[in-house]
């Protein structure tokens, strides 16, 4: 389980951030979800 929600909540995060977000809010959000894994 957790495998396969991890990877669905960082795509979740990134396109909210792609929709709503500058490039750079964008980066922070992808670094915080490597940071996760």
């Amino acid at each position: 389980m957790l495998k396969i929600a991890l990877p669905a909540m960082v795509s979740v995060i990134f396109l909210g951030a792609s929709l709503y977000a500058d490039e750079d809010v964008i980066e922070k959000k992808l670094v915080d979800a490597k940071t996760v894994y």
